[in-house]
């Protein structure tokens, strides 16, 4: 049953990469620096996850491990949650949605959906996945690489995404940032 668990915890992890994918959009999304994003921090997280998932695999507790099972039901549970959330919110993108930041006026700016509760909800959602998965393989490292280099790192595309969406929308990205939080509903 751990192991299925696991499996399930991975297929969360994996759903980012396949939904995205999919439904990649047929124009390709140009940026230039004048825009005012940085690539950094989205080459940033793929290099934080090349330590996570050999961490994840090379760390994990044994299936047959006094707690294996409690822990793997509450991980899956919540890697579950997260891809939820991340695809919840990739649906209410619509067009919007895409690898790299887009943010014009055309598009415009999405306040539907997750993005009622959070400015950043796959962000969330892949930092659910993230911990869940670690919990469900019970490893200690994933989880504390989770928290000490995912987060952190999704909180920096965050925060530069920010910029170019302040760039393009003003006061009204202002205030509707005013209002909602940044990755935790009514906290953070």
């Amino acid at each position: 049953m751990t192991i299925l668990l696991r499996v399930l915890s991975l297929i969360a992890m994996a759903s980012f990469a396949l939904f995205g994918l999919s439904s990649r959009s047929s124009k390709p999304t140009t940026i230039s620096a004048t825009d005012g994003w940085s690539a950094a921090p989205y080459y940033a997280n793929g290099l934080v996850f090349l330590v996570y998932v050999p961490m994840l695999a090379l760390t994990s507790r044994s299936p047959s491990a006094p707690g294996a099972l409690a822990l793997a039901v509450g991980g899956v549970l919540l890697a579950a949650a997260g891809a939820f959330v991340g695809h919840w919110a990739r649906i209410a993108l619509g067009t919007a949605w895409s690898h790299l930041p887009k943010a014009t006026e055309e598009v415009g700016l999405v306040t539907a959906g997750p993005y009622r509760l959070v400015r950043h909800p796959i962000y969330l959602g892949i930092a659910l996945v993230a911990l869940g998965t670690a919990v469900t393989f019970g490893s200690g490292p994933a989880t504390l690489t989770a928290i000490v280099a995912v987060i952190p790192a999704l909180v920096w595309r965050a925060h530069a995404e920010e910029k170019l969406l302040q760039a393009v929308f003003g006061t009204r990205y202002l205030d509707y940032r005013s209002h909602t939080k940044m990755m935790i509903p009514y906290v953070l």
